[in-house]
């Protein structure tokens, strides 16, 4: 460890004794405690999602019971803790830097509750997460004694006064580095400040290491057309120098004072734009700078490069997104009717709402993604797309040839899992699609053609039977005899058990389990079929190809060998039904047998129980049955792959709403 460590200070190299480092210099000394090098005072600076009492809470019932329950408990009550601690999307930067031949050592600042860090663990030797909030580093510690990692150090420590020797990371990730940097203590020439910082960060690099930042940009048309108010985020620079100036000395207990006086608070991060990103790196040394564009640079599922095919592919993406403003919508809108390609180019980076930016001490070598994009060459363009957060997922690259979308890759998230050919095997199946298998620096891909089509319409009568008549031939072509009634009545009474910990009203707990039990006494008369089962079959995996309505349904993550006809088709109905604007009065409306998708609803589960000789109350009675395992299996299943309960609670709730009105003109009624 030693090897690593210096004191913050002078940078100087330290002694080591049991529970201590010590810089003879400085006459200063380090505790080690827990597992953990704390480089700051015992006072713990503490920001947090949670309050200092809830983190207390959790990091006990980490201890008690694990971190993976913790979580889960912690999500019924505050949904956003399960993207906070278990998105494995949020690394997926890495793929554009990633040289697999350099992997030996990476640095996460601001690691906060470690999602990212353990990520990194899965491709870096050794891996250092720093944070300066003690709580947050010791449910990371909870977490790797308890999955049994052992390639994470941690550190607490300032961003600004890094305790490592010079040239060692192959990779320092600073996802909003701006954000570490509070106005209580930094009271001075910001600019000076960051600059200061990248060139830390430089000496820390390897030759040939890569800085990572994911940031918002300054400019920020999305935000700027919502009317909100940024503060220093959108002044210039010189402007917030002299505000800083103005309001700001030497004086801290004055300084703070002041920000409370002036409400400071709420303009604290100042950001860059492109070229302001790209000036200040180059002041610190960095030779080779890469942008790409993301939408969120919290959570990059998408990216690419500046070019008219990655704006034309943003433009059709935002179009039903509610992430962006509609005034953004129309400006990207108008921008690709009325502007030439070479004006998007050039004004492309004004308008990214996120960068994604990679800086490289001296030079930058081959990395994993230029060998992906070769192995497909030529190429003209490509959008990097994440599969979805689990860990054993996957990453898409859609391939653009001669300004045509030409094929996609796929590869898996994380070396050494394997689900992904079990995934292409469906996805070439049932689709009937040629998809090449190739081994790229060790790793495996896929390249499939690009399936030349487009979404289902909600309201597209040919399209909604097209889905129909694919769903019915897939269940035939699967089918493997009839389900055993009293194995199939042991998942449903599993589910009921479920409902105990689902954070809905004891009310609509009470009726939800009676309904299971009617639908079990439905089951009890008739067979059911025992076919495989997508797993995810909705709206969002189903392309209706040009010219012949063809339908193409892809990923595959969910697929069931031995499921069950009534699983894959009241999703379908829900996703869709549920997908419609406005929410929740389109899904309640629907199943009213009112609005414009109440016919097309009505005459789908007609035709669907007619070919499959099931009754028609059976299709409602499974309603609660697929929505509770829609439930457990984003909260117990060890994969996450989906892990937000609370839409399909709140569908749960509908339900009991529309089931329970026996007065409503309901399409229960069929």
């Amino acid at each position: 460890m030693l090897d690593t460590l210096v004191c913050p200070k002078c940078k100087m190299n330290l002694t080591k004794d049991n529970r201590s480092l010590s810089c003879r210099k400085c006459n200063l000394t380090y505790t080690i405690d827990g597992g953990v090098y704390n480089f700051l005072s015992d006072a713990d600076s503490f920001c947090s999602e949670l309050s200092i009492e809830e983190t207390r809470m959790l990091l006990n019932d980490a201890q008690k019971n694990g971190w993976k329950a913790a979580v889960r408990e912690m999500s019924f009550k505050y949904p956003y803790m399960n993207e906070i601690f278990l998105n494995n999307d949020k690394a997926d930067w890495l793929f554009h830097c990633l040289d697999l031949s350099k992997t030996s050592s990476c640095l996460e600042l601001g690691s906060g509750w470690g999602t990212t860090a353990f990520c990194l663990a899965r491709y870096y030797n050794e891996v250092w997460s720093l944070d300066p909030v003690k709580l947050r580093l010791n449910f990371q510690k909870i977490r790797q004694d308890q999955d049994r990692i052992n390639n994470i150090k941690f550190v607490r420590a300032s961003s600004l006064q890094l305790p490592f020797q010079e040239n060692h990371f192959d990779l320092v990730a600073a996802k909003n580095f701006i954000k570490d940097f509070n106005l209580d203590i930094y009271f001075k020439k910001y600019r000076n400040v960051h600059l200061y910082f990248f060139r830390e960060i430089r000496r820390i690099l390897k030759d040939g290491g890569c800085l990572y930042i994911g940031v918002p940009n300054k400019i920020n048309f999305s935000s700027i057309l919502r009317g909100k108010n940024h503060g220093l985020s959108s002044m210039p620079y010189s402007l917030t120098e002299k505000v800083t100036d103005l309001y700001c000395n030497n004086n801290l207990e004055q300084n703070i004072k002041m920000k409370d006086d002036l409400k400071i608070k709420q303009f604290q991060v100042i950001n860059y734009s492109f070229f302001g990103y790209k000036k200040i790196l180059d002041e610190a040394g960095f030779s080779n700078i890469e942008f790409f564009w993301t939408i969120d640079f919290d959570r990059p599922e998408i990216s690419g490069r500046f070019d008219i095919e990655s704006f034309n592919f943003i433009v059709n993406y935002i179009k039903n997104k509610n992430i962006i403003s509609k005034s953004f919508k129309s400006l990207a809108q108008f921008m690709g009717a009325n502007l030439s390609n070479n004006i998007i180019k050039k004004t492309f980076p004004f308008i990214s709402p996120s960068f994604l930016i990679f800086a490289y001490k001296d030079h930058k070598d081959t990395t994993f993604e230029s060998k992906l994009l070769q192995s497909v060459a030529p190429i003209s363009s490509f959008i990097r797309i994440s599969g979805s957060p689990g860990v054993d997922s996957k990453i898409i690259y859609r391939i653009s040839k001669n300004g045509r979308s030409h094929s996609v890759i796929k590869f898996p998230r994380f070396k050494g899992y394997v689900s992904l050919i079990s995934e292409e095997e469906k996805m070439s199946r049932f689709n009937k699609l040629d998809i090449k298998r190739k081994d790229v620096d060790s790793v495996i891909v896929f390249v499939e053609p690009f399936i030349k089509g487009k979404s289902m319409r909600y309201y597209n009568i040919s399209h909604n039977q097209a889905i129909l008549n694919w769903l019915i031939d897939f269940q035939k072509q699967t089918q493997q005899g009839y389900w055993d009634f009293n194995q199939f009545k042991v998942k449903v009474e599993n589910l009921n058990q479920f409902l105990s910990v689902i954070p809905i009203d004891n009310e609509i707990r009470l009726r939800t389990s009676k309904k299971l039990k009617s639908f079990l006494e439905s089951l009890s008369k008739i067979n059911l079929a025992q076919n495989s089962e997508h797993g995810d079959f909705s709206v969002v995996n189903i392309i209706i190809g040009d010219g012949d309505n063809k339908v193409y349904v892809t990923d595959w993550e969910y697929y069931n060998e031995r499921g069950d006809p009534l699983f894959d088709f009241v999703f379908f109905i829900l996703a869709s039904s549920s997908d419609i604007k406005p929410f929740p009065q389109a899904f309640v409306d629907a199943f009213n047998d009112r609005g414009n998708y109440a016919e097309i609803l009505k005459n789908l589960i007609l035709e669907f129980c007619k070919v499959k000789k099931l009754p028609t109350e059976l299709i409602l009675q499974a309603v609660p049955y697929v929505l509770l395992r829609c439930i457990y299996r984003t909260t117990f299943e060890t994969d996450y792959r989906h892990f937000q309960p609370t839409s399909y609670i709140t569908l749960l709730e509908l339900w009991d709403k529309i089931s329970s009105n026996p007065e409503s003109n309901s399409i229960l009624r069929l």
